[in-house]
This record gives C-alpha cells, structure tokens and sequence, in this order.
C-alpha cells in the first residue's frame, strides 16, 4: 500500500489546491450567469419580454397625462414622478412638445447605472421611448417657457 507522502505529494498542499480550484470555478460559475441574466435583459427588451422586476402595461388602465411647464428663467425645470402617479415603471407612452420653443427632455431610471437621458425636442415634436423609466425632468432650452405633454402607462 502507498501513500501520497510516498510519492513526494502533501496531502494538505492538495486539498488547498483542489478548494482553491472549487472556489475558481465558483466565481467563474457565478460571473457567467450574471453574463445570462444581463443577456436574457437584453432580448427581453429586443423582444418585447418585460423583466421580472417590472409591471408590464395593462390596456385596461386608463394612460396618466399630464402637462409639464416650465418657465423661460435660465437653467429653470420641472420634473414629474411617473412611478408615483402611476404605481410603477412606466412602461408605455410618449412625450410631445405642444409648446412654441425647444425643451429638453431627461428620462429617469431608479434603477439603472446610467440615470439619465436627455432628448431635445423641437416644437411640436414627439418621442415615443422604447425603454422603461421612472421620473421625467424638463428643462427649458433658453429659448422661452416650454410646455410638455405627458401620456404614461
């Protein structure tokens, strides 16, 4: 019969190594399946799939509308929080210039690492965001008052 210290081999150098291995490949494990969960985001946005997280929009709820004003002062804005008029994510809707002068238009997501957005719009301009935010803020673009109308679901 022989033993690993025979061989030349420590035991406890081996289990060491074999625990270091597990925990490499632990972590290896664990970023791959971030890479899937942030994967599975992506094609839920590419098609149409809401995520876990986030109410998907109902037709039977009638849309939030709202008009947004903001004075011509420099550097003045409003913002609006969507999520707590509505009680979730916006979903769905769209954002129309029914003023006479540009704004801008920054959309706001609680949860992302980029917070913000922002978006000039020309009078009588409309966007009709393909993602989900929370808050919307607009500026006025030095130009005068900025007026902005709001349909979130």
């Amino acid at each position: 019969m022989f033993s690993l210290k025979s061989l030349g081999l420590d035991p406890e150098a081996l289990q060491r190594q074999a625990q270091d291995a597990v925990e490499a490949l632990r972590c290896e494990l664990e970023g791959i399946k971030q890479e899937l969960a942030a994967q599975r985001v992506m094609l839920g946005y590419e098609y149409g799939q809401v995520p876990a997280d986030v109410t998907p929009h109902d037709p039977r709820v009638l849309p939030f509308v709202t008009v947004v004003k903001v004075p011509g002062d420099p550097g003045s804005s409003e913002r609006v929080n969507l999520t707590a008029a509505i009680g979730k994510t916006v979903t769905k809707g769209h954002v129309v210039n029914v003023g006479s002068t540009k704004a801008i238009v920054r959309f706001i997501q609680d949860k992302a690492v980029e917070r913000g957005v922002d978006y000039v719009l020309l009078p009588g301009a409309a966007i009709e965001p393909s993602w989900f935010y929370d808050e919307l803020e607009v500026f006025e673009a030095g130009e005068g008052d900025v007026e902005v109308q709001v349909l979130a679901q």
